[in-house]
């Protein structure tokens, strides 16, 4: 079987000749083929060719029609017909580890399906997912919902570290809800939920039915409408359910709309609003840069535990250098720490603050990461470089700004 090197260069001719617009399309189709030979353990079909894919296409999805089905009917290119049919045939010449290869196989062309430039479609970063993760831990039996899943990153985080949950998804596109069920088989999940839908149109069935609910809805300057989804979200939680919502500064920060804030001092009346962290702006590149936060809360009476605030610290390197996996360290330091503090709500550690809810109301319900102490990362992780980078610019820009005003610079 291919090395990692080597199925990394594979996979890359195998998209070479696939058009950005067809992507997602053509990885839902390939998927469904790495699927069925991992499900029977024989390829069962002739060498492809670009013109009988999509009747090999039509065939197993008629043989698996509890999948989603994709949305493409473009015809495929011949030279990654083939390139698909070797990789195949390579996979079945190593029956005993077919599983491990094909999820691995699978998991390389989500990866380079992700990160392609020509992709407008915007995904999670997976160490964010990661995050979530963490922070919400689903247990066994518990049943966990994404509802606008995407290719399925955030319920496979899931999976990845909390075996035996039940996951379901919501996915308004077929393409993504069939790409998220490929995505958590190859992590271990039998028979995912995955639906194919709007989530609004779903909720009112689906009330008090989940446990934990992990979402990054979409949005696009609209408060509005992230109003409406956490209202959805919380409505679907049972009494005690807890979700991880990613949602835009503007819902947190704003003060000035009356129908944000009346909802957000409704949430908190109503439920327990345990932790936000906010994030750097540059997590979701190279979608776009946008500053958000994760909220973590919990469906029920308010707790009058004070809510853990923490702040992931830009990252100030060269560009070069930067991907997302830059903040994986400094998550799972946040992580652990917001463990141990919904464990013991009289741990403390600089990584974060408590904030009362009798402060939040102060502030009118300004929920947006504001401090009320200076931060100091304790030494030894990524945290504290980043951090004292980033007050020595700005100690260096109020220096030139004061140099400027003494010299009667504009």
């Amino acid at each position: 079987m291919l090395d990692s090197r080597n199925r990394t260069r594979t996979i890359a001719h195998l998209l070479k000749y696939v058009s950005p617009v067809d992507l997602w399309e053509f990885l839902g189709d390939f998927s469904l083929f790495l699927y069925d030979l991992d499900m029977t353990g024989a390829w069962r079909a002739e060498r492809l060719t670009g013109e009988n894919w999509r009747r090999t296409v039509e065939r197993l999805s008629q043989a698996y029609p509890a999948l989603p089905r994709s949305s493409s009917l473009r015809p495929v290119h011949s030279l990654s017909a083939k390139a698909a049919a070797e990789i195949l045939e390579d996979l079945c010449a190593s029956p005993a580890t077919l599983h491990e290869n094909t999820a691995a196989v699978f998991r390389e062309a989500l990866r380079q399906v992700a990160a392609a430039r020509g992709s407008r479609d915007f995904l999670t970063p997976a160490p964010l997912a990661e995050l979530m993760a963490d922070m919400l831990r689903p247990g066994r039996e518990e049943r966990v919902l994404d509802p606008a899943c995407g290719s399925g990153g955030l319920l496979a985080a899931c999976a990845a570290r909390c075996g035996g949950s039940r996951f379901c998804g919501v996915e308004i596109h077929p393409t993504f809800a069939a790409v998220a069920c490929f995505h958590l088989h190859f992590r271990g999940v039998a028979d995912p939920a995955i639906s194919v839908g709007d989530f609004f149109a779903a909720a009112d069935q689906m009330a008090d039915t989940f446990d934990v609910v992990l979402a990054n809805p979409p949005y696009s300057g609209d408060l509005q409408q992230t109003v409406r989804f956490l209202t959805a979200i919380t409505a679907v939680l049972k009494l005690g359910g807890r979700c991880g919502v990613l949602v835009p500064e503007g819902l947190l920060s704003n003060t000035a709309s009356s129908l944000v804030v009346d909802f957000k001092r409704e949430l908190l009346g109503s439920h327990t609003l345990d932790a936000v962290v906010s994030l750097p702006k540059k997590i979701y590149k190279p979608y776009t840069e946008s500053k958000s936060s994760l909220v973590l809360l919990r469906k029920g009476p308010a707790d009058p535990r004070p809510v853990f605030y923490a702040e992931l610290p830009e990252f100030t390197g060269a560009e070069k250098d930067f991907s997302p996996s830059v903040y994986r360290d400094d998550m799972a330091r946040i992580a652990a720490a917001w463990r141990r503090y919904a464990e013991d709500p009289s741990y403390r550690d600089p990584l974060f603050w408590p904030v009362t809810g009798e402060e939040l109301e102060r502030r009118g319900y300004d929920l947006s990461f504001t401090p009320s102490a200076p931060a100091a990362y304790p030494a030894g992780g990524g945290c504290e470089e980043r951090w004292r980078a980033r007050l020595m610019r700005r100690q260096e820009a109020l220096g030139q700004l004061l140099q400027d005003y003494v010299e009667g610079k504009p």
